[in-house]
């Protein structure tokens, strides 16, 4: 329904405002997502938001998910080909990271 839909843009709309606050403020400024495999679409919109803002600069998303959990018909499998493909003049890594990475003993990093 449209009163559905207005109340997300204003859910989203006030979440943006408050980011930029933040970002002219304290900045560089990181968000750190994690367990993105559980997210749900109207997060994923609210992502989508936030990436497509022009007014917030000096802003890093950093999203953490379990790769094993997300398969080719996952719905966040299909966010990130959409983000993929729509990052065109945006700077967009994926990097997938392993315990090892980490530098830490195995039985240490998964405390």
């Amino acid at each position: 329904s449209s009163s559905t839909y207005e109340a997300k843009n204003r859910i989203n709309f006030a979440f943006l405002r408050l980011l930029r606050i933040f970002a002219k403020h304290f900045f560089p400024l990181i968000l750190v997502l994690d367990d993105l495999q559980w997210a749900d679409v109207s997060s994923f919109d609210l992502l989508e938001v936030l990436m497509d803002d022009q007014q917030i600069h000096k802003f890093m998303l950093i999203g953490i998910y379990r790769s094993n959990e997300v398969d080719e018909t996952h719905v966040f499998h299909r966010y990130l080909q959409e983000l993929e493909t729509k990052s065109l003049g945006k700077e967009f890594t994926m990097t997938q990271l392993e315990i090892h990475d980490l530098g830490l003993p195995y039985g240490q990093a998964v405390r």
